[in-house]
Formats: C-alpha cells, sequence, structure tokens
C-alpha cells in the first residue's frame, strides 16, 4: 500500500500564518481584551516617542485652543501632511510614512501580545513561546525612530543630552531621513515572533 507523505505548505502559506492565527485568537473575548489594552497602551507611547507628539518649545502662537492644517509635501519621510496644535503646546504632527509605520506596529505589537497570551493556555510547552520580553525587545528600536520634522522624539532627546551638540546634529539630520529603517526592524522582528508563535501552536489555525 502507497503512503503519501504531506505535502509542506508553500510560503505564501506560511507567511500568512501569522495572521490566520491572530483572527483565530481574536474570536476568544479574553484575547481581544488583551489585544485591544496593548493598542491602546503601545499607540500613544510610539507616538511621543518617535516625536508624532510632542511639546512645542518655546510654546507656537495660536488663535484658537486647537489649530489643525493639512498639507502635502515631500520627502513623505519628513515633511507632515496634518499638524494640529492644542494651546501651544502639544503638537500632533503626521505624514504618511508616519501613519503607516505607528498603525503597522501598533497592530503587530498588539497581535503579539493577544496571541502569546492565549497560546500560553493552549500550549503544552509554553517555554518555546517567545515571550513578552522578547516582543518589547523586538519594539524597541522603534520607539528610538523619528518621525519628527526636526529631529523630536525619544532619540533625540537621549543624545541631545549625552552627545555634543555637533555629534548631535548630525544625528538627528541622519535619523530623520532614515529612522523608518528602526522602525521597519521593529516590524520585521514582531512578525516574526508571531510566526514562530504560531508554528507552535497548530490548534490556533484550524
Amino acid at each position: 500500500m502507497r503512503m503519501e507523505v504531506p505535502r509542506r505548505p508553500g510560503l505564501l502559506s506560511r507567511l500568512l500564518r501569522p495572521m490566520i492565527a491572530v483572527r483565530a485568537t481574536l474570536r476568544q473575548r479574553s484575547a481581544r481584551r488583551v489585544f485591544l489594552a496593548s493598542l491602546a497602551i503601545f499607540l500613544p507611547v510610539y507616538m511621543v516617542a518617535s516625536g508624532i507628539i510632542f511639546k512645542a518649545s518655546p510654546p507656537l502662537p495660536t488663535q484658537s485652543p486647537v489649530e489643525a492644517g493639512v498639507a502635502v509635501g515631500w520627502p513623505i519621510g519628513v515633511y507632515p501632511w496634518v499638524v494640529v496644535v492644542f494651546f501651544g503646546k502639544i503638537v500632533f504632527s503626521m505624514n504618511l510614512t508616519a501613519g503607516i509605520s505607528a498603525l503597522a506596529l501598533s497592530l503587530l505589537f498588539a497581535s503579539n501580545m493577544a496571541v502569546l497570551a492565549y497560546a500560553r493556555k493552549l500550549s503544552t510547552n509554553p517555554a518555546k513561546l517567545p515571550g513578552t520580553k522578547t516582543t518589547l525587545a523586538s519594539a524597541a528600536p522603534a520607539m528610538f525612530s523619528t518621525f519628527a520634522c526636526c529631529g523630536g522624539g525619544l532619540s533625540l532627546a537621549i543624545f541631545s543630552y549625552t552627545l555634543t551638540a555637533g555629534i548631535g546634529s548630525a544625528y538627528a539630520a541622519a535619523i530623520v531621513n532614515n529612522g523608518w529603517l528602526l522602525a521597519l526592524a521593529s516590524g520585521i522582528l514582531l512578525y516574526w515572533n508571531l510566526y514562530r508563535a504560531s508554528n507552535s501552536l497548530p490548534l490556533l489555525t484550524r
């Protein structure tokens, strides 16, 4: 009798497996709570760390408590498309690259946390799963990227205190133009963690 050897899933199927696992996980109420809580925490923290939201110094002159402006410019990773100023102090500055980065990383981080929380209930060997610390470490590079037009965010704040003005200015120029690479690195690492978790839990993807 001829035995059939199970066919290995194709590359596309393996790449989409984490998304299938996330969809299956979010059917559980407890997992949805973890997802929403993680999303609500990560998104504002990332926006502040990357300079999407920052405090103006000195305060900006405004005619009303809240002022908003919309513009389109190049390069898309530096020029702000939407700017909202609250009371002349708090500035929300968003462009296309920043928006995509914030949305993608927030969803990936929240998905990781939800899948890991639910996976630990089903896995017979939770030690093989990437943990919360691994997820936080994967998201860390993105926190040092910046999308502020003037190089704001966590990275410049740290380097401005630890480096000389000249080196700090050079770093700011480099990170403004190439900070998206740090966000991309975090995105890849977070997706890899999700892939590892989904591979160790076949029940999630049925």
